[in-house]
């Protein structure tokens, strides 16, 4: 059997905690793999995970090397033989594109003879990859294509015959990874793919057919009079106007949606089909600061689970956000890379000016345990001559880093943290159809909806933190995501589905607090007159899109006011108001409150504004047992069965590249174990990774402990009571 079994991976009758390390054979020489394996082993890791170049093993003649004939770099088999002689577990990333700072992404140059098989653009053009730090782009392949399709059979079917003999239970291989997180390239907007002429010619009419089933209903929705649905041609430019349909512009996205799901299913099938059946997963890919991220979550029936990147190109909001969403979506929040070391296209230079230090690793690993993750992919373990400051040189040298992940590991095969639970009460709701909305290109009235989504939420988000309240982030198209909040904050345009709306008014209805940000919807997604959340609470909005100062019964600050309120509801309270008009309401019609926001309530570090968030929350009974002298220090507490893990980091700067100078911060914190149901009045807290050991008590730790922490820094505390 091979499976997810709570926080841990079941390969056969054993279990596996998931903790895995990247190292790739074609990129360290052979004969250094066994001291890369022993030290990695050293470093407590049970499972290695690599990827495989499609354009390494197949030649421009179509033939396979999987064995090293023609090139070292190219042995696999060896690779797969001696890593299962040292006892490790192996993930495969076949593919067919793996990035790994790989030339055309590790897809084959002859691939590039055959222009039909690349995604377009709404232009006709080739669709180029999004690529960082300076790396080559390239064209990025039509998945759905038939052509493509079958290069990748037969890519596929050449692997398979290698690794089945090596797939659970006749070998190591458990997992592999169905896609690189990439959404078409890495270009999320619209208009940017996928045009190729077989998606919008034939694939393109299929889901149109299964979503109308008869060109009637479909030109009732588009305006138009097509007679077949091969008539329909994709819409090209993304604007708002009356003569577009919002119908055929929302259709696109679901298209996409629908394409990822039918190339992920198709991925699985081929596998099978191959007599190959390992567990897979799916990595999501984000857009900026989005809190939902463009790709859907493929729905699998348990085959395939959706996994993050947490990256260095990423702020620490921004990669708390991801861990955030996993942890409320998945039962099993799995990252499939976070960088130890970063990439580069000058080794040299970039690794001495731009060092990733063990302080950082600490960081960055310490920041993902915070946040949720229950296991990692440590990716490029070893360095390569695109990646630098591994914990591993290429030649298998141990380098600064290494001590920091061997600790991390031992304590977490110690401790179990992954079996720690997080009691976090708050959510901040994701839509993917906001996401939408936000990369039009000229969204007209609607415009609001990219500030709202791309600024506004990730700052309360921040805010959320600066007062030391954790929390997930669920999605509405995923209602089962929203068990156990009894707080939430959601985004509100004037978009938004029935279903959606009625879902909200359910949950406050069943004592959820609702914290409703933006505008009231006055349409569904088809910009069909719906008003079911505005007729449950009594309320109307009116568009303002103004900048000025809010006054509240505490104080005054400067905000954009999305809108104003109007209301015929009884039970209220007025909280916010601008010029006079209301832009904040307290609204008290069923068992939970509903408190609706017209205006940006994120603070940019106002305090007058999180302290209005805090006063929100305080009111609807959230209490604050964990406090800190600085707003920029996140702490966060963990409960397990025999202790808790105390997290606190200084995430000043954001990037781990700026080289100011920063003095270090001195900083109280303050937690109530009490209120956290931990007994006992003797603390002793032991930092996983260096050992530091602080015997306190319960009543000192309430009332606070001085932590100088420097730039970037991190703590991951052990912590008993008796």
């Amino acid at each position: 059997m091979i499976a997810v079994t709570g926080h841990k991976f079941t390969i056969g009758k054993e279990e596996y905690l998931p903790y895995a390390v990247e190292i790739q054979y074609f990129r360290v020489n052979k004969r250094y793999w066994s001291i890369c394996f022993e030290r990695i082993r050293r470093a407590g890791f049970r499972m290695i995970s690599t990827a495989i170049p499609w354009s390494l093993h197949e030649d421009s003649h179509r033939e396979f090397d999987f064995s090293g004939f023609t090139d070292q770099a190219k042995d696999l088999i060896v690779f797969i033989e001696l890593a299962r002689e040292f006892g490790f577990k192996i993930l495969l990333r076949p593919g067919p594109v793996v990035f790994s700072e790989l030339p055309n992404g590790g897809m084959p140059p002859f691939l590039n003879k055959h222009p039909e098989i690349f995604s377009c653009d709404s232009r006709g053009a080739i669709t180029q990859t999004q690529m960082a730090n300076g790396l080559p782009e390239f064209h990025y392949p039509s998945m759905s294509h038939p052509k493509m399709q079958n290069f990748v059979k037969h890519y596929i079917n050449g692997l398979t015959e290698i690794i089945k003999n090596y797939i659970y239970p006749r070998g190591p291989l458990f997992l592999v990874e169905l896609d690189s997180g990439s959404y078409f390239g890495g270009d999320p907007y619209p208009w940017k793919s996928d045009y190729n002429p077989h998606v919008t010619g034939v694939l393109y009419p299929q889901f149109l057919e299964k979503r109308y089933g008869d060109v009637k209903s479909l030109n009732a929705a588009y305006g138009e009079s097509a007679t077949e649905f091969t008539d329909v041609k994709p819409p090209k430019d993304f604007i708002i106007a009356k003569d577009v349909s919002f119908t055929k512009l929302m259709d696109w996205y679901r298209f996409k949606e629908y394409v990822i799901n039918e190339n992920a299913t198709h991925m699985v099938d081929l596998y099978k089909s191959f007599q190959c059946e390992p567990l897979f997963y799916q990595t999501l890919a984000f857009h900026k600061s989005c809190q939902a991220p463009m790709t859907p979550i493929v729905s699998s029936e348990g085959e395939i689970f959706p996994t993050i990147q947490i990256t260095w190109d990423s702020s620490s909001t921004a990669m708390l956000q991801k861990v955030r969403y996993l942890r409320a979506n998945s039962e099993f929040p799995w990252a499939s890379a976070i960088s130890l070391g970063n990439q580069t296209t000058d080794f040299n230079t970039t690794k001495k000016h731009f060092p990733i230090t063990a302080d950082a690793t600490k960081y960055i690993l310490t920041l993902s345990l915070a946040g949720g993750i229950k296991g990692v992919n440590t990716y490029k373990f070893v360095e390569t001559d695109h990646w630098y400051d591994s914990p591993l040189a290429l030649d298998g040298t141990i380098q600064e880093s290494f001590e920091v992940v061997r600790k991390y590991m031992t304590s977490l095969t110690t401790i179990d943290v992954g079996a720690f639970t997080q009691p976090a009460t708050i959510g901040m709701a994701a839509y993917r159809l906001n996401n939408w909305v936000s990369l039009f290109e000229d969204a007209g009235p609607f415009g609001y909806v990219q500030t709202l989504n791309e600024f506004t939420m990730p700052e309360i988000g921040r805010d959320l933190d600066r007062i030391k309240q954790d929390f997930i982030i669920p999605d509405l198209d995923s209602p089962a995501s929203f068990e156990g909040i009894k707080h939430l904050i959601v985004p509100i345009t004037e978009i938004m589905d029935e279903e959606k709306q009625e879902f909200l008014v359910e949950k406050a209805k069943e004592g959820t607090n609702l914290i409703l940000v933006g505008l009231l919807p006055r349409f569904n997604s088809d910009l069909g007159k719906c008003e079911v959340l505005a007729n449950a609470i009594n309320c109307k909005t009116q568009a303002l899109g103004k900048i000025g100062t809010v006054i509240t019964s505490k104080d005054k600050f400067p905000s954009y006011v999305f809108g104003s309120i109007n209301t015929t509801a009884r039970k209220s309270k007025k909280l916010a108001t601008y010029t006079k008009k209301n832009i904040g309401l307290v609204i008290n019609k069923f068992k939970g409150q509903i408190i609706l926001l017209t205006f940006d309530i994120s603070s940019q570090g106002n305090h007058m504004k999180v302290n209005f968030l805090h006063n929100i929350l305080e009111d609807l009974g959230v209490k604050f047992p964990i406090q800190t002298s600085h707003p920029n220090v996140r702490v966060f507490l963990h409960k397990g069965e025999k202790g808790s893990m105390l997290y606190i980091l200084n995430s000043m700067p954001s990037q781990i590249f700026r080289r100011s100078r920063v003095m270090p911060t001195k900083v109280v914190v303050q937690v109530d174990l009490k209120a956290f149901g931990m007994k006992g009045s003797k603390v002793r807290m032991v930092d996983i990774f260096t050992n530091e050991e602080i015997l306190t008590t319960a009543e000192e730790l309430h009332e606070g402990l001085y932590f100088t922490l420097s730039t970037l820094d991190s703590r991951a505390y052990f912590l008993t009571a008796k």
